[in-house]
């Protein structure tokens, strides 16, 4: 249970609905309003206590003509004649050759223009694109004046869902009433005839008369009319931010607010449709299988066992290189423990996406530590909050991940705005200027989006960080052979036309200062191709005696030669040549090696 300063007064929204709302798990045992720990299936009254408890969340504004000139069709007319509506933001200009089309043809040269020289109001230029800019391209027409909006927020729970409100004024009809009334169109057709005349029928009734219009739920039914969508899903601050700033903010409140409100254009600007798919469940197909088993645990303990395997993951592929001299903590730093010297440094040099998955355990760390901390009574709910919210809101001061993704910085930036936001709508009136307001769900959307674009690039670039060696080491026996290709071209000739001396061309070879090494395996296949090559001429068979003037490329020949007294086909290219024996089957590649 808060503090008393901390709790709301529950005879607002009756004792009855609120009691359970401070309770450690509230509505799942003791009023078994739930089945799980979801709240998915919460009755109406419990639903509308939530929906007035969050009211001072939503907007104050009801009727759109507030947002004239300020909303996505105005801002996309900015953007596009590269003008800045008062409060909103300013965008890059759409088209780059709007000032220089007519340069040659201006207003002083042509008889039939007008010249005005009072200058034309944003406002005009946006609300009559095509009348008040020379060259419209790319805008839209915004609706001149919307229908007006007679909804009347109901804020005391007593009064009737349909009741008379003071705000309404009664119109006199002596006021509507005309004065010098004619002769109507219908008394022209039907005559002087009295309207009293007509009568309804008695049995007749107004429809649903019988239904109660009284009824407690109906008020909250009519709040709460919308459809239902997943928390990820809830903007909670985006109606701030599409509403003008208050005045008086300070300059890093209104740039911040124009940072959010030029992103929402964007995205606005760019939302497409979504394509229809088919519903796919992953882990009902996983569940199907034999290989996967699901459980229960707690957000907390999944957490816990989460930064454990990525710590474990991380150490792996340091002690895969070899790297003892690196030490990795359990706060996700890695360290030197020694003085290193500059090829110790050069090896110790890790990708990007290592350090990125580094620094994404280090930020869900911070995260476990803080429900741990709760777990464990040492902090209660509202400092578990405004951890929360200042963990989201400073991540780059945290973890430093921008230093190997610098596209982060966008999601850093946006925190930062949200912080400003957030800060200024809370700490107003008797709070003062203070941190911490516990509203972490903003920056934690954020952090989503963007755990949910990196996971597929880091998918790529995960395993570049298995290789051991560098680039210059794998490149070494690459350059190694395309020289020892292009000395072979001008030592080797085909042997067809090898003379008795040809060993010495082998040792010239050899003596470039090449390693040869080799690689033994089956050639039930490869006989054939060796077969069809001696028939072309660039493979022959060699005799014994002949087979030893090739002792010079490699110490493994002669051990061949020895144990096969026999006759012996070589395949000669220019990158390698192999070496088989007829009747054993068993060859000898051998290939240039750095």
């Amino acid at each position: 249970m808060p503090p008393v300063s901390f709790q709301f007064q529950q005879r607002k929204y009756g004792d009855k609905q609120v009691n359970w709302f401070y309770d450690h798990k509230p509505l799942t045992k003791k009023y078994k309003a739930t089945n799980t720990s979801m709240f998915r299936q919460l009755d109406l009254g419990m639903m509308s206590t939530l929906y007035c408890i969050g009211r001072n969340v939503f907007s104050d504004f009801i009727d759109n003509n507030y947002f004239d000139l300020f909303e996505p069709k105005a801002f996309f007319t900015a953007k596009a004649t590269n003008m800045a509506i008062s409060g909103g933001a300013r965008f890059e200009p759409l088209h780059r050759d709007a000032e220089s089309y007519d340069d040659d043809w201006n207003k002083f040269n042509d008889i039939n223009k007008v010249i005005i020289r009072q200058q034309i109001r944003t406002e005009h230029r946006v609300a009559f694109p095509h009348l008040y800019n020379s060259r419209p391209r790319s805008v839209y027409i915004p609706k001149y004046l919307k229908v007006k909006n007679l909804f009347i927020r109901v804020e005391d729970p007593i009064l009737l869902t349909f009741y008379f409100d003071p705000i309404i004024h009664p119109i006199s009809s002596r006021a509507v009433a005309p004065q010098n009334q004619g002769v109507s169109h219908e008394e022209e057709i039907l005559g002087d005839a009295d309207k009293d005349d007509f009568q309804l029928p008695d049995d007749l009734e107004p429809f649903l008369v019988y239904k109660s219009i009284t009824d407690d739920n109906y008020t909250s039914a009519i709040a709460m009319y919308g459809r239902t969508i997943r928390s990820l899903d809830v903007p909670l601050v985006k109606n701030w931010y599409v509403e003008h700033c208050a005045p008086g903010m300070p300059v890093k409140v209104r740039v911040s607010y124009q940072k959010l409100l030029k992103n929402y254009v964007l995205n606005e600007l760019h939302k497409r449709q979504p394509k229809p798919q088919s519903k796919k469940d992953l882990f009902r197909q996983l569940k199907n299988t034999k290989f996967f088993q699901t459980t229960r645990l707690h957000w907390a303990e999944v957490g816990l066992q989460f930064c454990r395997q990525g710590y474990n993951m991380l150490n792996l592929l340091i002690h895969r290189k070899n790297l003892n001299y690196l030490h990795l903590d359990y706060d996700m730093n890695l360290k030197p423990v020694k003085t290193l010297t500059t090829k110790e440094r050069k090896k110790s040099r890790f990708r990007n996406a290592f350090h990125s998955c580094r620094q994404i355990h280090r930020l869900t760390k911070l995260i476990v530590d803080c429900h741990v901390q709760y777990r464990l009574r040492n902090v209660n709910a509202f400092q578990l909050a405004d951890g929360l919210q200042f963990t989201f809101a400073h991540v780059g001061q945290l973890t430093g991940m921008y230093q190997y993704k610098y596209e982060l910085m966008k999601q850093i930036r946006q925190c930062k705005d949200l912080k400003h936001v957030i800060y200024y709508r809370f700490n107003t009136g008797t709070v003062g200027k203070g941190p911490g307001v516990g509203f972490w769900a903003p920056g934690w959307r954020l952090c989503l989006f963007f755990m949910r674009g990196i996971i597929p690039r880091l998918e790529n670039y995960s395993p570049d960080s298995l290789k051991v060696g560098t680039v210059k080491a794998w490149r070494k026996p690459l350059q190694n052979n395309i020289r020892f290709c292009q000395d072979a071209e001008r030592i080797l000739v085909k042997p067809d036309k090898m003379q008795p001396g040809f060993s010495n061309g082998f040792a010239a070879g050899a003596q470039c200062g090449k390693r040869l090494g080799r690689l033994q395996g089956q050639t039930s296949g490869l006989l054939n191709i060796l077969l069809k090559q001696m028939e072309e001429g660039d493979a022959r068979i060699l005799t014994n005696t002949q087979f030893q003037d090739l002792k010079i490329l490699n110490p493994n020949l002669q051990t061949i030669s020895k144990t096969y007294q026999t006759n012996i086909i070589i395949f000669w290219t220019i990158n390698f040549l192999i070496v088989v024996n007829l009747n054993s089957m068993q060859s000898l590649l051998v290939w240039t090696s750095g």
